[in-house]
Parts: structure tokens; sequence; C-alpha cells
């Protein structure tokens, strides 16, 4: 007994194409930034309070590291990550912190350093997109990849 997808393969191919190219361009970014990033040592130097939800209506609050650091030219930068906990303790100004930025443009580049955990979300993307590729490709084709 074949199972049947409960979507069509030409929206199941179209989904898988639409979520590789998001995956292209997220991954594009985040891996360049870690071949020619430059790393810094940055220490936090307040907490950022925001709701978890855009219009506020969720109980949850978020905390977020405001970060600054001195790129090679000297100058102080300051940015807030977007990696934010719902542990108020986690963050604590004075703590040291991993940055990588673009030399040419560290004030928009900057960022926590996660090393490769930065090319997490492009690859659940990727893989997702692979496999909605191929369930919409006839069977007989499947068989030949």
């Amino acid at each position: 007994m074949e199972l049947k997808s409960p979507v069509s393969p030409p929206v199941s191919i179209a989904f898988g194409a639409i979520l590789l190219l998001g995956a292209f361009f997220l991954g594009e970014k985040q891996f360049l930034l870690l071949q020619e990033g430059i790393h810094a040592e940055g220490t936090v130097t307040r907490i950022e309070e925001r709701a978890m939800s855009p219009a506020g209506r969720q109980r949850g609050r978020k905390f977020y590291p405001v970060i600054s650091f001195t790129d090679r030219d000297n100058k102080e930068i300051t940015f807030t990550s977007e990696d934010g906990s719902a542990r108020p303790d986690k963050f604590k100004p004075g703590d040291k912190f991993p940055v990588i930025y673009v030399k040419e443009d560290p004030a928009a580049t900057a960022q926590a350093d996660a090393g490769y955990e930065l090319l997490a979300v492009p690859a659940v993307f990727g893989v997702f997109g692979l496999l909605f590729l191929l369930g919409g490709l006839p069977k007989g084709q499947r068989e030949v990849l």
C-alpha cells in the first residue's frame, strides 16, 4: 500500500523551492560572515527587556544583552543581540561575549558569535526544502536520485 501525500506535487515542489531559496539567502549571509568576519570580545553593558509577542499580549518577557565592543579601527560599537533568553539572570552587565562582524560595516553586521550555530536556521530550511522538493517529484524520478 502506497501512502498518498495530502499536498499536490506542484505545490510540494514550489514550497520546497521557496524553502531552498530561503536557505540559500539566509545561509549565504551567515557563511560569508563566518568566512570573512572579524572576531572580537564584547562586554554586556545592560539588559534590554521586551515582551515576547509584538503586541505585548503574552505575559512572557525576553531579556536581550546589549553588547559593546571595539572594532579594529578603535571605534566603539554597541548593538543588541538577537539571542535573548526568558531567564532574566542569563546575561549580566560585565559578562564577556564573543562577537563577529564584517570590517566594512561593523555597526550593521555585528552579532553574537555562536560559531557554526549561525548556520542552523539555513540548514533546517534546506533540509525541509529538499524533502518537499523530492516529495513532489513523480515516483520514477525519485528512484533515479
